[in-house]
């Protein structure tokens, strides 16, 4: 809101209230402090919530949040890879700023799958079928199958079998994946030591972005309507954060202008959803509920039924069929849902119940309009059969 200063807001604000403003702490001609002071002072925006959005976190905590994952046990080993690729990423990217207990812990990490890599590989043949077995009957054991159980003991058992050996090795390639991954975080992160090789030195950290996040850190605490948001990498990124804060506000209730202003520009944007192919791109049938209660505002008729058109639903064509008959209805609007109508059936058969048939039918006789009249005849000779035979 308000990229170009006060005019844009002033042109903004004039629409109607806004719910909250959105800023970017990056804008440079601003100073942000001397900003959120104004709006604060101005009475047009003294209640209005306020959210800031800037770069993220400092790197540092970013990845001491990321190793930290890496070093949880209590986390799948998939997860743990994940966390380890985008820590990787980021120390590739700036150089690392993790602190010496991080890396110690990793570093120690390694050592531990190292140990327990080098074990396996020592096992004999026998020792790890041995050590599967066992692992078997704890596994049987629980699941209640014993000896005496024996259709059903023997095809548990060999499920379980394939299972534990498929386990098995998805255990060893994801700890092969894990090793691996470390040595090349490690090789990346390590800096030599004259005085002692092999030493783990932190790398001299990066300058990276500030953290906006504390430097508002008092203002964000002080004021209830102040929010503070991550710049975000995608839309779905930015409702995940704004989310939490959009529940804590309530917009004042339209009036009934602002209302039928808004219906209006929903029907017009759904009209243009209905013509040509958008309707495939962005389906319209979520909101046939929604349309067919619109369809009863006469102000955006017109645009409704151009959205209605594309959804040939019993429940749709009935409706169409009902605003044909309905004289309290401008003709034009009459002659367009008959057209709409006609143009549903040849497309996806009639859905029309006998009763709006017979109606249909004794409109088509009496109409004195020749666009509705035509529009109508037209109608009753696309149904299958014939409306003369739907009414008998």
């Amino acid at each position: 809101l308000a990229t170009t200063g006060e005019a844009a807001f002033a042109s903004a604000s004039s629409e109607a209230p806004p719910d909250f403003i959105l800023m970017n702490v990056g804008i440079g001609r601003w100073s942000l402090t001397e900003t959120l002071s104004n709006l604060r002072n101005d009475v047009r925006t003294a209640n209005i919530p306020v959210v800031l959005f800037g770069p993220p976190a400092a790197e540092d905590v970013i990845e001491n949040n990321l190793s930290d994952q890496v070093l949880d046990e209590k986390l799948a080993m998939a997860d743990r890879i994940k966390a380890l690729e985008g820590l990787h990423s980021r120390v590739r990217t700036s150089g690392g700023s993790m602190d010496k207990s991080r890396l110690k812990k990793l570093s120690d990490l390694i050592d531990r799958m190292i140990d327990k890599r080098q074990r396996f590989e020592n096992m004999s043949p026998e020792t790890i079928l041995d050590y599967q077995a066992r692992a078997l009957q704890e596994k049987l054991a629980a699941a209640g199958i014993n000896k005496g159980d024996e259709i059903i003991g023997k095809g548990r058992l060999i499920e379980e079998k394939r299972k534990l050996r498929k386990e098995y090795e998805t255990d060893r390639k994801l700890d092969k994946q894990m090793e691996a991954g470390l040595r090349e975080l490690m090789s990346d992160l390590v800096v030599k030591s004259v005085r002692a090789p092999g030493q783990l030195v932190r790398p001299e950290k990066q300058s990276g972005p500030i953290d906006f996040r504390k430097k508002f850190q008092q203002e964000l605490a002080d004021n209830s309507t102040l929010f503070y948001i991550e710049e975000p990498q995608s839309s779905e990124d930015f409702k995940e954060q704004i989310q939490p804060f959009q529940e804590k506000i309530r917009s004042a209730g339209m009036s009934a202008q602002e209302r039928q202003r808004q219906a209006r520009l929903a029907a017009i944007t759904l009209a243009e959803v209905g013509t040509g192919k958008l309707s495939k791109v962005f389906p319209l049938e979520p909101e046939e509920a929604s349309l067919l209660q619109a369809s009863h505002n006469l102000e955006i008729l017109y645009d409704v039924l151009t959205a209605m058109s594309v959804l040939p639903t019993p429940a749709v064509q009935n409706r169409l069929a009902e605003i044909s008959v309905n004289e309290g209805i401008a003709v034009e609007l009459r002659t367009k849902a008959t057209e709409h109508l006609t143009s549903q059936v040849n497309q996806a058969g009639n859905r029309l119940l006998p009763e709006a048939v017979r109606r249909l039918t004794t409109l088509a006789d009496t109409a004195t309009d020749e666009k509705l009249q035509s529009a109508l005849q037209a109608l009753l000779g696309s149904l299958k059969p014939s409306g003369a035979d739907l009414v008998k």
